[in-house]
């Protein structure tokens, strides 16, 4: 902040005065200081100017408030954050305390059957089982100490009615109930190895939850169990796991994840062999696919396009002397036949004549047509040629054979 102040150049001003509280007198120049300002003067270009600047004083009492206004701001600004730190705490703890209040859904299965049975439906194994709300009480159906040695025909069957137990909706009905909300979004059959490894074999399957009844039925044969299992030397664990979202309970509560081992299973021995075997070889990406997956390759199938007939035809010069041994040779033949019979050749008569020059007409009409004619053009002069004709050759035949009895 400053203020400039300029005087005439035919004022009286020293180069330099240094101003300071009180009243001053130069000449006939009065200054008055306010005792809150400091200045200079100097003389530029016949002119005279003094720059006035506040003094400390002054200064420290126009920044003294600023200073006050900008520490309220910032001890509102850490207020709010405490405030709003604190309300999001608050909040924290009461979802806490309301998800420990809710209560517990437990997933139970009831009417539940694990069958060991061959392809044609006879059953090797089979045990009937359910489970309980409290997964304390729950135990495999079949001794997990004591695995089964399967064969290559055994198909594994698993079928149970899925229910709930705990919630409001099921509490007014007989059992456990199942509603499209209690439908759980993770529903698993898993074989996996009892091994010590970091990352054991395993594979699971998903299952199909019918929501109006909670049925569920699922089945695998030993052909579709995976190579890396097959090729385990432990024991293989199959096990059902059933659970749900959080945010799909609704009021009625939390879901509690049901894990429950079923039964211990060796795989058959040839197949193991035959997994071991392949792993042995040095097989490629995609024959390892086509034994595990089961997809095998189509055979290449090349086509070969036919040959044109113009490409196999003979030339026209072979073709052109064929067709003249073919109309010749049978004429030929036929005089040398005449010449050796000698027969009586009597003069025809007219009619006999006439009878030949419409037989050859009809050739003619037939030559006509396999050159350029079409059906319709060529009907109408076939239909009246061919009436000619008929009525010439009778009348023809009539008179040969009146010669012919003449001379018997």
């Amino acid at each position: 902040m400053g203020w400039k102040f300029t005087r005439p150049a035919e004022d009286p001003f020293p180069e330099e005065l240094a101003f300071h509280p009180g009243t001053f007198e130069r000449g006939s120049t009065r200054l008055k200081g306010s005792g809150e300002l400091d200045g200079r003067c100097t003389r530029h270009h016949q002119r005279s100017a003094c720059i006035l600047t506040p003094t400390r004083h002054h200064r420290d009492r126009i920044e003294r408030p600023l200073r006050m206004l900008r520490r309220t701001h910032t001890i509102s600004w850490l207020v709010s954050a405490l405030l709003l730190s604190l309300l999001l705490v608050s909040q924290l703890v009461a979802h806490a305390s309301a998800a420990l209040a809710e209560p517990k859904l437990s997933y139970v299965l009831k009417s539940a059957k694990l069958a060991l049975s061959t392809v044609d439906g006879s059953s090797r194994l089979s045990k009937e089982f359910s489970t309980h709300a409290d997964y304390a009480k729950n135990a495999a159906p079949f001794a997990l100490d004591s695995p089964t040695l399967l064969e290559n025909d055994d198909v594994i069957r698993l079928t149970f009615n899925l229910g709930v137990e705990g919630s409001k909706s099921a509490a007014n009905k007989e059992g456990a109930a199942l509603g499209k909300e209690h439908v759980p979004h993770q529903a698993f059959v898993v074989l996996a190895a009892d091994s010590n490894d970091a990352e054991p074999a395993s594979h699971a399957w998903p299952l199909t939850v019918k929501p109006s009844t909670g049925k569920v039925s699922w089945n695998l044969r030993m052909d579709r169990i995976p190579a890396p299992l097959l090729r385990t030397t432990s024991p293989l664990t199959l096990s059902l796991l059933i659970a749900n979202f959080a945010s799909n309970s609704g009021s009625d509560g939390t879901y509690s994840p049901l894990a429950l081992p079923l039964v211990s299973l060796r795989p058959p021995t040839s197949l193991a062999e035959a997994a071991l075997a392949s792993s042995a070889a040095s097989l490629t990406p995609r024959q390892k696919a086509e034994i595990e997956q089961g997809f095998h390759g189509i055979p290449e199938h090349r086509h070969t396009f036919g040959v044109p007939p113009t490409e196999t035809m003979p030339s026209t010069k072979v073709s052109g002397l064929a067709s003249v041994v073919t109309a010749v040779v049978p004429w030929v033949f036929f005089a040398a036949a005449l010449a050796i019979i000698k027969p009586e050749i009597q003069s025809p008569s007219t009619k006999a004549l006439v009878l030949f020059g419409a037989l050859v007409g009809l050739e003619g009409l037939a030559v006509r047509y396999w050159i350029g004619m079409t059906l319709f053009q060529m009907l109408p002069l076939l239909l009246g040629a061919g009436l000619v004709t008929i009525i010439i050759g009778r009348s023809a035949l009539v008179e040969l054979r009146r010669k012919r009895l003449a001379v018997s």
